[in-house]
């Protein structure tokens, strides 16, 4: 016979249909192949410039004309300034306003930035190549941000990115699924220690083969802080959308981490190279603001850093307000003491 005190802590069975089980098992797969398909092919399967600014340094007489060629032959493909001072066009690609330079004189030298993105540094060569043929001048290239002997193809610091997300997801899935009965102070207090770990882990194996990018104690702290805050808002995501959508959530949370994030973020294929959709998310994502940050302050000495992060400042302040708020409103709901029972489900699985 059973005591008082083991009805009251007894939790309900709840027998949930098999048919439903084996129906939320496939949604997850089937979700995953349509979103991944969809989101990565549309980005990445034709790479070409549109509106990759560029600048023609040279006397108007000779730039102009190019530039109105240029615009004849590819429309849209490059947004063109022309300047006279040769200087002026190595400044705008050193500090990021423009991806690239074609200076006319006695010859044609481009001007590019390899730690722009691979394919940016092709396309602005390829472009100055088009330019000196048709003047029939030599041509000369100089790279004003090179990447390092370790790191030729410039993805590592988005490597560094997509591990920094899975740090800050996976650790706030954990919690919502294994842990839900933590409070939320608690959950932060989690996703805080994880972001403050996990990502000096992965720069410090990654350093192993990549090496520190040549940046100092004071540049990697930097890199450290501003990953930091990613992983921390990719945490905050997770939990903001369990908040908002329960058993949901990881649907929401792939959608905006992984679906929406990787391909805008710039570094498989940079964002003058992505069709204007993923260019216009990359301008307002946090994947691109932490990655375009990241990449000011390895390969452009800080260049244009203050723009790209304040977009993931807003990502996280907002993300973190919300889920704020979401959790102040479900502490002051009345609850039935019965329905804070767990419940068990004969599959194992428990209902949400």
């Amino acid at each position: 016979m059973s005591s008082p005190t083991d009805q009251q802590t007894a939790r309900p069975t709840v027998t949930v249909p098999p048919k439903i089980i084996a129906k939320a098992l496939a949604s997850f797969p089937l979700y995953f192949v349509i979103m991944f398909s969809l989101c990565y092919v549309s980005a990445f399967h034709a790479p070409h410039p549109n509106d990759l600014r560029l600048v023609l340094a040279g006397p108007a007489a000779t730039t102009e004309p190019i530039a109105q060629a240029l615009d004849t032959a590819s429309p849209g493909a490059f947004d063109i300034t022309t300047v006279v001072d040769a200087g002026e066009a190595r400044t705008q690609v050193e500090n990021r306003q423009a991806a690239g330079a074609v200076i006319i004189g006695r010859d044609v030298t481009v001007l590019v930035a390899g730690g722009g993105g691979a394919s940016l540094k092709a396309a602005v060569t390829e472009a100055g190549s088009a330019i000196a043929t048709q003047a029939k001048l030599s041509m000369a290239t100089d790279d004003v941000s090179p990447l390092p002997r370790t790191d030729t193809t410039g993805t590592g610091i988005f490597y560094f990115l997509i591990i920094c997300s899975m740090a800050g997801y996976l650790t706030s899935t954990i919690l919502t699924q294994a842990a839900a009965h933590l409070r939320l102070r608690t959950k932060y207090a989690v996703i805080a220690g994880a972001s403050a770990v996990g990502p000096v882990i992965a720069f410090a194996i990654a350093s192993y083969f990549l090496g520190t990018y040549g940046l100092g104690l004071g540049g990697m702290a930097q890199v450290l802080g501003v990953a930091a805050a990613y992983t921390f808002l990719c945490g905050t995501i997770g939990i903001l959308s369990q908040q908002l959508l329960g058993a949901n959530a990881m649907m929401l949370v792939m959608a905006l981490v992984v679906f929406l994030n990787f391909p805008s973020a710039g570094g498989a294929v940079p964002a003058s190279m992505l069709p204007d959709f993923w260019q216009f998310i990359h301008f307002v994502w946090f994947g691109s603001g932490t990655l375009e940050t990241l990449r000011s302050i390895v390969y452009f000495e800080g260049h244009g850093v203050a723009r790209w992060l304040l977009q993931l400042g807003i990502w996280v302040v907002l993300a973190a307000a919300l889920s704020a708020v979401l959790g102040r409103r479900s502490a002051r709901a009345p609850r039935d003491p019965a329905a804070r029972q767990e419940p068990v489900v004969d599959s194992g699985v428990p209902v949400v």
